[in-house]
């Protein structure tokens, strides 16, 4: 398969993405299809709750069954040593595909169990891996084996999973604040009735059109959000909720340019305690509509932070539409790293950061490294 992959193409995996949230069940065949579209032998996407390690989900791709308990045997024994130890995975930015030749070094193969049991045996030449989300509650993430027959992989090929990363993120996100074991219920509202999780439903202009019960008693609260007479939902804080109304009119213009907006938004309380953080999930790909008034284009899930608030990424997030490797860039060089020791540090290329930074720079306005450092200050500040 081509490194392109056309608009259609593209659409219709991020279609059934969104999908797999309310029916785990079809990550085995959405990743069967990734996996295809993007030329890679292998490919497996997992969520695992902290701090047991319980997997809320997990579906593998390109592996025979009889090779399965092989490949985590041959994982557990290598798999977190190949790419650095823990330490060095913490360094690598979310929803940011990884080469792991180029950021470790092909002699990182020699003698490790992953490559020696698994990864030589299968054929494959290299690992792509993708950080979705990391916090205190769980952790989940894409791993993708790519074919010695395709020869050195480049960024040409996993071009396109950046383009899947945000829906990737999203997704999974917003798995994690689900009890999945509801989600067999016959109807999208009946199974939002049923979560613990607050979740509203709302139109282009954020009207309500269904709230569950968790939702309704934060909005009687009148404390992070309300909605008032109108029945609109409102978040307290003006950044939050431009942020909000942004994510949901682009949701309802289009299916896949809205990227990483409307994930991870901050939502004050106007009482001081810790702040929620809202996601947003679009309606409009894939079934998920099924059941649901057709006026409603997206769901907004509402949940307590899972960890402080990190400043200032979350306001360069929220402010400038930074992704999450492009705040990454911006707090290494804005520490005094050059380009080129930030490509070290997060295991992408020079090329690539050059290619975040510039964006950062165009994104915030600024023009110079000491411009961003400014930029860091006054918003610590």
């Amino acid at each position: 398969m081509s490194s392109d992959i056309s608009p259609e193409r593209l659409s219709g995996l991020i279609g059934l993405i969104y999908d797999c949230v309310l029916d785990p069940g079809r990550w085995q065949p959405t990743m069967d299809k990734l996996r295809e579209a993007l030329g890679f032998a292998t490919a497996e996407i997992a969520v695992l709750r902290l701090p047991d390690g319980e997997p809320l989900m997990a579906a593998v791709s390109g592996i025979a069954p009889d090779w399965i308990q092989r490949f985590q045997e041959a994982r557990a024994a290598g798999g977190v040593k190949l790419w650095g130890g823990p330490e060095r995975l913490q360094d690598f930015p979310l929803a940011e595909p990884i080469v792991l030749t180029q950021a470790m070094g092909r002699d990182c193969l020699a003698g490790n169990p992953m490559h020696e049991q698994f990864g030589k045996p299968m054929g494959l030449s290299d690992l792509v891996s993708m950080a979705l989300a990391r916090d205190a509650n769980g952790v989940a993430g894409v791993g993708l084996g790519w074919p010695a027959a395709r020869g050195e992989i480049a960024d040409a090929h996993i071009a396109p999973l950046r383009l899947l990363a945000p829906h990737l993120r999203r997704a999974v996100t917003i798995l994690r604040l689900l009890d999945v074991q509801r989600l067999a219920l016959s109807s999208f509202a009946q199974a939002l009735d049923a979560l613990a999780s607050a979740v509203l439903l709302v139109d282009s202009s954020l009207a309500i059109v269904h709230a569950n019960a968790a939702a309704e008693a934060l909005l009687a609260a009148r404390d992070a959000l309300d909605a008032g007479a109108g029945r609109v939902l409102h978040l307290a804080a003006a950044a939050s909720q431009t942020a909000l109304a942004d994510a949901v009119a682009r949701m309802a213009a289009s299916g896949t340019t809205f990227g990483q907006r409307g994930i991870g938004i901050p939502a004050p309380r106007r009482n001081g305690a810790a702040p929620l953080v809202v996601h947003v999930l679009p309606l409009q790909a894939g079934e998920l509509r099924s059941g649901v008034s057709q006026r409603a284009v997206a769901a907004v899930f509402i949940a307590d932070a899972a960890a402080p608030m990190p400043m200032p990424a979350q306001a360069l997030a929220l402010l400038y539409d930074l992704t999450p490797a492009e705040v990454r860039v911006f707090e290494l060089i804005a520490s005094g790293l050059a380009p080129a020791e930030a490509a070290t540090r997060l295991g992408l290329a020079p090329s690539t950061v050059k290619t975040h930074l510039l964006r950062v720079f165009d994104k915030t306005g600024c023009r110079r490294q000491a411009d961003l450092v400014r930029l860091a200050a006054a918003l610590s500040a």
